[in-house]
């Protein structure tokens, strides 16, 4: 993953910002785009949220995209790997007061 040290304010899709996202988060954007793009097309309207226009699901997406995208320069300037035998490991958050802490999910020794 490349890291961007500016914020792509001209982008118009999370599409345009996939340098800046790991291969996970591209797999599950692109999986969930099109759960939302065919949610577009069923009548009645599944449960949940229910995007009125592609435009509006683009929208959606570049928001979440510039917030991961920002978050992983966050995650990589903090450089601390991951534990041994982690499976899952969430970003970094600082909680306003300088403590900074992320979740870590797995198997442990």
């Amino acid at each position: 993953m490349a890291t961007n040290t500016t914020h792509d304010d001209n982008a118009t899709t999370w599409r345009e910002l996939a340098d800046q996202l790991t291969p996970e988060q591209i797999r599950r954007f692109d999986r969930q785009e099109a759960i939302a793009m065919r949610s577009l097309e069923r009548k009645p309207a599944p449960r949940g949220w229910v995007p009125e226009s592609a435009e509006e699901i683009d929208r959606g997406f570049l928001s979440k995209a510039r917030w991961e995208a920002q978050q992983n320069l966050t995650d990589a300037m903090i450089g601390m790997p991951a534990p041994t035998g982690a499976e899952e490991v969430g970003h970094w958050s600082d909680d306003g007061e300088g403590n900074w802490s992320r979740d870590v999910h797995g198997q442990w020794p």
